[in-house]
């Protein structure tokens, strides 16, 4: 049975309905026998009130006598006030028989007005999935890059430790978390002696190994949550959150015994020199200052012997 009210186009893939403002519809149909006609006849009258108040295309399925059809509607004004509707599409399984097989829509997706703009639409789609694939991939190998080179910026290359410039962003979290707790934090700065002649008399290269061996022993004799890192030359520094001085003593006191005792590269001896300093033995609330404190203990050690500890 056809609908009344309906003008459907000239062709088995375009059917055209015009409708007119007053509400009166004129039916004429062209190849009324062919099937996709029926079914977009059959479509627009059990959906006329819904193709009236098209706004933009529309994209559908409609089912006839067990063929299903995929059918683009369009609604359209011309010059005479009349309301004219295009309908363009084909039966699924002509439509997922060409090379587009892997093309799949559901009721309500927005498409063109006619099927080659549909079909092109599957093509662009496509190389958009291909596109986005890509900017994927490339976005993944972008945050690697930007992982490896935090770390590059953040890392002493030869020991693996925090590089200074590191260790100084830590140093100053911590400081905001003492100015909102009044929670004490110490450092130690550990300096080795006499590391001048182990590179005069093995080399640089096993100069190299004893520093990556005292980071070992300095990460061995650190918590999760200690700061370690390389101040530089043979000079290293710890951050101890949550420390007081007389607990940041006995830390470096075992730092100390433990470079003493450790057989490095070559059958290397060393011992090392350390100053250590808390945040609430200071006047002023400056990593700078506490660093400068820990500097000056150093070298009270050094003066006084080496291989020994120095705190205030």
């Amino acid at each position: 049975m056809e609908p009344n009210g309906l003008l459907v186009g000239t062709s088995a893939t375009e059917a055209m309905v015009e409708m007119g403002t007053q509400g009166d519809k004129r039916l004429s149909m062209l190849n009324s026998t062919d099937p996709f006609t029926q079914a977009a006849a059959h479509y627009l009258g059990q959906h006329i009130d819904l193709v009236n108040g098209l706004e933009k295309p529309a994209y559908t399925a409609f089912e006839v006598s067990d063929q299903r059809y995929f059918l683009s509607v369009t609604r359209m004004d011309d010059s005479r006030d009349l309301n004219w509707v295009i309908v363009t599409g084909m039966p699924e399984a002509n439509l997922m028989s060409n090379t587009h097989a892997t093309l799949r829509i559901t009721l309500g997706v927005t498409m063109t007005a006619t099927l080659a703009a549909m079909l092109l639409g599957v093509l662009i789609a496509r190389q958009l999935v291909a596109a986005e694939r890509r900017l994927t991939q490339a976005n993944q190998q972008l945050l690697v890059s930007n992982e490896k080179l935090q770390y590059s910026a953040s890392t002493d290359k030869l020991t693996g430790l925090m590089n200074r410039h590191r260790f100084l962003d830590v140093a100053e979290r911590e400081l905001l978390q003492y100015e909102r707790y009044q929670r004490d934090f110490s450092i130690i700065l550990l300096d080795l002696d006499h590391f001048k002649q182990v590179n005069d008399q093995y080399g640089h290269n096993v100069g190299d190994f004893v520093l990556k061996q005292t980071a070992e022993i300095l990460l061995h004799c650190s918590r999760k949550q200690d700061a370690v890192a390389r101040w530089g030359g043979e000079e290293f520094i710890m951050l101890l959150p949550a420390t007081e001085l007389d607990t940041a003593v006995l830390v470096a006191e075992r730092i100390r015994r433990s470079i003493e005792d450790y057989n490095y590269e070559s059958g290397i001896k060393l011992t090392g020199s350390l100053g250590v300093a808390s945040l609430a033995r200071l006047d002023a609330l400056d990593i700078g200052a506490l660093v400068n404190a820990a500097d000056e203990r150093l070298y009270q050690s050094k003066h006084g012997g080496r291989n020994q500890v120095s705190a205030s």
